[in-house]
């Protein structure tokens, strides 16, 4: 079967808790996480996903667990084979979930006493397409994502660059680099940039997610081109 492609696109790093919240509405959303504030090797990343684009749910009290049942598991495993970046995160796309205590009772055909039970599959697996992927190390964050929809690029970017924002401006706040005009600037700018998105959105809505992803691609590189040659001509007149 051929591999799927993954596609990487990165972000600000943000903390997770802060992203976790923003999305907190979000179908079987999965938060894979360490509770041991030492960063280490064993973990240094972390994961956000939601929306699976299909799942696996079992519980024992309207049926037990068998092989035909697990099998499903292993087909879902064997059909979304990707080629991984060794030297990103590892959890790139692909199967998620979790196999409860009480699944072992399921499959032992033993009764279970716990009232979550029918609150909770004792068995829950999601295959994601979307992962917000976090190296905690380096302060990284990554969008992995197959056959990723621009519209939740956009979405998930402005997030991040939104909660990114606020402690970049308090910090100049802080430190007196902005004032009342300032302010005044930026709330009358907020009119054109509603009319650009709204704009934008129509534009967006007749391409393709690859000619967009090209599209963003060559603003970011010009973008970046300018405001090199912007410093290398301060350094200069310096």
């Amino acid at each position: 079967m051929r591999e799927k492609k993954i596609k990487i696109n990165k972000l600000d790093y943000i903390n997770p808790e802060e992203v976790l919240i923003r999305f907190q509405d979000k179908r079987n959303l999965i938060f894979l996480d360490s509770a041991n504030k030492t960063i280490s090797e064993n973990n240094r990343y972390s994961y956000i996903a939601f929306d699976p684009i299909y799942t696996i749910k079992f519980n024992a009290s309207k049926n037990y667990l068998n092989s035909k049942k697990f099998a499903r598991i292993n087909k879902l495993i064997s059909s979304f084979k990707s080629k991984k970046i060794k030297s990103l995160p590892k959890f790139q796309c692909g199967l998620a979930g979790y196999v409860s205590y009480e699944a072992g009772l399921a499959k032992e055909k033993i009764e279970s006493a716990n009232p979550l039970e029918k609150i909770l599959p004792n068995l829950f697996f999601g295959l994601f397409d979307i992962v917000i992927a976090f190296d905690n190390k380096l302060k990284r964050a990554y969008l992995f994502s197959i056959n990723l929809d621009k519209e939740f690029f956009i979405r998930t970017t402005a997030t991040m660059y939104f909660f990114a924002s606020i402690p970049l401006y308090s910090s100049m706040v802080y430190h007196g680099l902005g004032n009342y005009y300032d302010l005044t600037i930026s709330l009358i700018l907020v009119i054109p940039a509603i009319v650009g998105q709204f704009f934008g959105s129509k534009v967006r809505k007749k391409m393709s997610n690859e000619i967009f992803q090209k599209l963003v691609l060559i603003i970011l590189i010009i973008i970046g081109f300018t405001l090199l040659i912007k410093n290398l001509i301060s350094l200069i007149l310096e």
